[in-house]
């Protein structure tokens, strides 16, 4: 199946106002801002494909929450 780029422009309010723990909204931050970052770096768009590629590369990197992080950014932003 074929996703589109994801667009949630409002992603860190949203972020905010969710009903997590703080230690764990400042993680999914930390985790969402690493990834769009990479992808303004390697001229990616937000897809699911390249989230999927970044999941692979965040693990031998870090053991954090990336996998939930971005779950929650797909979700809420879809």
């Amino acid at each position: 199946m074929q996703y589109g780029p994801i667009s949630f422009p409002d992603w860190k309010n949203t972020l905010a106002r969710a009903s997590l723990a703080p230690a764990i909204r400042l993680a999914y931050q930390r985790e969402i801002l690493t990834f769009l970052r990479h992808c303004k770096t390697s001229y990616s768009a937000a897809t699911v494909e390249v989230m999927k590629q970044f999941l692979v590369w965040r693990e031998k990197q870090s053991n954090g929450p990336a996998p939930e992080a971005l779950r929650w950014f797909y979700r809420e932003g879809m």
